[in-house]
């Protein structure tokens, strides 16, 4: 990658992950995938570099989580591929084995910003 995934250079970054992404998808060894974004400005714009695989994606908030879990396992038991697609916390207590999840791609991790408070550990005795 070229750019990292800072605000500023945030549309070069997703156009280059849409790309990977893209590879990867092609390449069929992944059968079942999760992508995964720490905002949804993000997840919206990385959508706009892969509208012709909308088909394939599952997307966060077009369908109830669990629906599009439903989906995604039906797809992987039918020999198909499967893409999840959500924000950092749609993958919380997310339970997928084998084949339902091989390949995860993460925008960026969220981090609390640098000013919260924080204890040393050797402080607190």
């Amino acid at each position: 990658m070229n750019y990292e995934p800072l605000i500023d250079n945030e549309e070069h970054h997703l156009a280059e992950m849409a790309a990977y992404f893209r590879e990867q998808l092609e390449s069929k060894k992944y059968p079942g995938m999760l992508v995964l974004f720490a905002s949804a400005r993000a997840m919206q714009l990385f959508l706009t570099f892969v509208t012709d695989l909308r088909l394939l994606l599952l997307v966060q908030g077009d369908q109830p989580r669990y629906r599009l879990v439903e989906t995604h396992r039906k797809r992987i038991d039918n020999g198909e591929r499967s893409v999840l697609v959500g924000l950092q916390s749609f993958a919380e207590g997310l339970d997928l084995k084998g084949d339902y999840l091989t390949q995860v791609h993460i925008h960026k991790i969220a981090f609390p910003p640098s000013t919260a408070r924080w204890c040393s550990p050797k402080a607190s005795g």
